[in-house]
């Protein structure tokens, strides 16, 4: 494009689901009388002088956009601008939460994420429990995260979407929690201790192994 301007940058109020507005403008000689093209690579569009020059590409935050603008009857009048990633605010819902099974300690949490807009419909998210974190992959009609562990009976968590900043807080239920579980003693010994005698007083060491015992005293 020979004696031109260029400018392109991001509108976040186009944010259209998935998709970035980018709006441009140019000034150049002889350029576009006959129509023009814009291409990102992936999408190509094309615009009449007059038109809303606006172009939309997917809102993933993953690599820089590179557009280029070229005249349709001369085609090596062209010029390119290069953007940094497409990203448009997360607009979620965590609408619903559940967890599978207990399964030798550890369980399922499930969730329901309605996601109306933004670049959250890209990209990974996660469940944080106590710092720990559990990566949630979709299954057709939910989200997954396999494997968790808690000793909470009532378990806080986040459900967030890195990328975007977004987290919502979620709690539930503990299937592996068992806090009214019966004493278990599997051993026990007891020996002196010639270090602690105190006094007319012999000390003894004791020595168990056991479950569910002594979470407030032991007598």
């Amino acid at each position: 494009m020979r004696d031109h301007f260029l400018f392109a940058g991001y509108d976040t109020t186009l944010c259209n689901g998935e998709l970035a507005g980018i709006i441009f403008e140019f000034n150049a000689i002889n350029f576009g009388t006959g129509g023009f093209t814009v291409s990102s690579g992936n999408t190509t569009q094309t615009y009449m002088p007059g038109d809303d020059y606006v172009f939309f590409v997917p809102a993933n935050c993953s690599n820089n956009v590179v557009l280029t603008l070229q005249d349709i009857n001369d085609p090596s009048c062209s010029a390119t601008v290069v953007l940094a990633e497409a990203c448009c605010p997360c607009e979620a819902d965590v609408v619903q939460v559940w967890t599978g099974p207990c399964v030798n300690g550890s369980f399922d949490v499930l969730a329901n994420i309605e996601i109306n807009s933004g670049s959250c419909y890209f990209g990974d998210w996660n469940l944080t429990i106590n710092n720990d974190i559990y990566n949630l992959d979709y299954n057709t009609n939910s989200w997954v995260a396999n494997g968790v562990t808690s000793s909470d009976s009532l378990i806080q968590a986040f459900i967030c979407h890195p990328a975007t900043a977004f987290c919502e807080s979620v709690s539930f239920v503990n299937p592996c929690y068992n806090g009214n579980a019966g004493c278990s003693i599997t051993s026990f010994t007891a020996q002196y201790s010639e270090n602690h005698c105190d006094g007319e007083l012999a000390a003894s060491c004791l020595m168990y192994r056991a479950a569910s015992l002594g979470s407030r005293a032991l007598r």
